[in-house]
């Protein structure tokens, strides 16, 4: 589950482009040299220094465009997660973000990479029924084809289970 202890990054085009620590948010808001980014939506909880009080930033977006040749999504739960949108690609229901784990769609005991383009979000029962095997081996069909997301793949599926501040901004910039 994310928390207001994670930070929205959206790119140039206000597309989700990361999530980081609200920290690095605010250190990248105010670093001296070069301010990384600017704060879309807040959070209302407040920070407090001696000199300063904020809003913990919820969403920020990126001061300078990408460079698109230089970025490539990081490979980790929460991302998988918004890609399949938390439902289990085999038998398509959707589930809480703790009740899905990690399926080598080409088993790992036969070489299969950890690797956007070779996992998928399944649910404990299904993952046990296909066990080892690959998805036409143990006669299941894969709902989506893996694949590396382009962009942080938040969307409305994923609506459930990320911070309100976030669907709120993500619907002003899907319109």
């Amino acid at each position: 589950m994310l928390t207001t202890s994670n930070t929205l990054v959206l790119d140039h085009r206000g597309w989700p482009h990361d999530i980081i620590t609200w920290q690095d948010a605010v250190t990248g808001l105010f670093d001296q040299n070069n301010a990384i980014y600017y704060v879309i939506a807040e959070y209302d909880e407040e920070l407090r220094s001696p000199s300063i009080t904020i809003k913990k930033p919820a969403v920020v977006g990126l001061v300078r465009k990408l460079d698109k040749f230089g970025w490539k999504l990081a490979f980790n739960r929460i991302n998988m997660l918004l890609r399949d949108a938390s439902h289990c690609q085999y038998c398509g229901q959707p589930f809480a973000p703790k009740e899905l784990t990690y399926d080598h769609v080409f088993p790992k005991w036969r070489g299969g990479r950890r690797c956007y383009e070779n996992i998928v979000m399944a649910c404990g029962p299904c993952n046990h029924r296909k066990a080892g095997l690959t998805p036409e081996q143990a006669g299941m069909k894969l709902l989506s084809k893996p694949y590396l997301p382009r962009t942080l793949p938040v969307s409305a599926k994923s609506e459930h289970w990320i911070p309100r501040e976030w669907t709120e901004v993500l619907r002003g910039s899907a319109a």
